[in-house]
Order: structure tokens, then C-alpha cells, then sequence
């Protein structure tokens, strides 16, 4: 009998080893579901593409223009190809979009990784605020989804902007991984920690966080556990009924979206003009 306890002991630790062991090699392509390119993507007048070359790999995507509008930058998630949303953004006319695709995904090139990912994405910024001056600074967003939630905390955390719409966001990768796979050492194993929440603290940006009541791959308690860490002014909706995967297909999501920024954008012009109807005043958070 203690012959087939101990046999059976073994093999379970052999497995379980052999799972972690899985787990931590294979851990990129769980993290980074890389996407090809649609094959049916038809621009609308205003919408063009966007190649940049940033550590020798090229970032693809598109900026779709909207005159005298603020600029939002999207952050897609880990099984995304961005131009999948196109066709729900170019309906939009209130601000103008860039979005492009991660190392890896659609024509973009390289492998993506955390450290790689919020290099680009500061990088993206940085040019088209210095050198092609698109846009106003102080007319910029920020909307992060699931996985680029954690890119779009990061570029908050490193630049000025208006405001940043967090989507399905999480506080850290390590926790909801942890949460979703008790038995595993996951906050051992985990390579791209994504941890928005160190960084919370420091970020006095208003924020939307918008979560799926029925999200079972990041629960809306991470968006909670992020809110409250979150030094800026900030906003919660939890859309009754939605799952991960249909959040924006609700139909008060993409209204919420454009009267925030719509919203963050007339507050953000007001205080410009009173700081330059009275140098001395200070910008202070209400």
C-alpha cells in the first residue's frame, strides 16, 4: 500500500513539474497571442497608415483623423489585432485614433515583451508629440484594453496626458494569474508582470475604468483593487451582463467613452485658459 502511495506521489510531483516547467517556456505565447493581419480591412476617408521603426522592428498601424479633435491612443489586448476595432472607431467623430499593432501582431515585427511593448508605446508617443506634432499634448489620451491596459498605466506613469480609459483593466498580470491558477507558484514563474498597480499610486490622471460584471478571464475586482491604489481623480462602470469579450459591444460603451473624453477635454481647456489668464495660479486636482 505504501509502495503505490509513493508511486503515486511521484508521479504527481512529476507532472506538476512538468506543467510548470511548460507553463514558464511557453509562458510568451500565453501572455502575447499573436494575431496576423485581417485580410478584410477597408479605410474610410480620414483613416491612413502608420509605420514607425523603433529598435530596428517596425510598429504598423493607423491613425484615423478627425480636424481640431483630441487624439485618443489605443492600447489593444494579447489575442488582438487592432485593426479588428477599426470599423467601431472611424464611427466615431468626435476624436481623432492611433492604433498599432504590438511587435508581432499584424505587420508589426520582433517579439513582444513587457519591457519591448511600453518601450514602443513610449516611443509612439514621444513622435508624434516632437516630431510630427499630430496633436497637441495637452489634448491626448490614453485607452488601455485588458492586456494594454497595463501599457497604457505605464505611458501615464512616464507622460502628461488628459485622461486614460482603462477597459476590463487588471492591477497586476501576476494577480490575476494567481487568481485564475491557485495551485500554481504563479507569481514565481511569471516573467511579464504587468504591474499597473506599483504605479497607481503616482498617477494623478483622471481615469475611467470600465469593467464586465461577468468577466471570468479578469474579474472586475482587479479594476477595483487598481481604483483604489489610483492618486488622480477616477470614475467606475461596471456594464451589468457584459463578459471580456463583448464589453464594447454594449450599447452605452462607446457613448460613456466619447462623453469622457469629450468631458476631461472642455475641463482640461478651461483650466489652460484660467493659467493663462493668471500665471501664478497652480493646477490642482479637485
Amino acid at each position: 500500500m505504501y509502495d503505490i502511495f509513493l508511486f503515486s506521489l511521484k508521479a504527481f510531483v512529476t507532472i506538476y513539474v512538468l506543467i510548470l516547467i511548460f507553463l514558464y517556456l511557453n509562458q510568451d505565447s500565453i501572455v502575447f497571442a499573436t494575431q496576423p493581419l485581417s485580410q478584410n480591412i477597408r479605410l474610410q476617408d480620414g483613416t491612413s497608415e502608420m509605420v514607425f521603426s523603433h529598435q530596428s522592428e517596425t510598429l504598423h498601424g493607423w491613425f484615423i483623423h478627425r480636424k481640431k479633435a483630441p487624439l485618443l491612443i489605443y492600447y489593444g489586448g494579447n489575442g488582438e489585432e487592432v485593426s479588428s476595432y477599426m470599423p467601431l472607431f472611424e464611427q466615431q467623430q468626435k476624436y481623432s485614433v492611433l492604433m498599432l499593432n504590438y511587435r508581432g501582431y499584424g505587420k508589426s515585427t520582433g517579439n513582444p515583451s513587457e519591457i519591448s511593448l511600453v518601450a514602443d508605446a513610449l516611443f509612439v508617443f514621444d513622435a508624434i508629440i516632437n516630431q510630427r506634432k499630430l496633436i497637441p499634448q495637452q489634448e491626448v489620451f490614453l485607452m488601455g484594453r485588458s492586456l494594454g491596459s497595463g501599457i497604457a498605466v505605464q505611458v501615464a506613469a512616464q507622460r502628461p496626458v488628459v485622461a486614460i480609459i482603462l477597459v476590463t483593466p487588471y492591477d497586476t498580470l501576476t494577480n490575476v494569474g494567481a487568481r485564475k491558477y491557485p495551485m500554481l507558484p504563479v507569481k514565481w514563474m511569471i516573467r511579464h508582470r504587468f504591474d499597473s498597480l506599483s504605479h497607481a499610486p503616482n498617477i494623478k490622471t483622471p481615469a475611467l475604468f470600465l469593467s464586465a460584471e461577468l468577466d471570468t478571464l479578469i474579474p472586475p475586482e482587479h479594476a477595483f483593487s487598481l481604483e483604489e491604489a489610483w492618486a488622480g481623480v477616477s470614475q467606475r462602470h461596471v456594464f451589468a451582463g457584459a463578459s471580456h469579450d463583448d464589453i464594447t459591444q454594449q450599447a452605452l460603451f462607446w457613448p460613456m467613452v466619447e462623453n469622457y473624453i469629450l468631458k476631461q477635454g472642455s475641463e482640461t481647456q478651461v483650466q489652460s485658459e484660467n493659467k493663462k489668464n493668471n500665471p501664478s495660479a497652480r493646477l490642482t486636482d479637485s
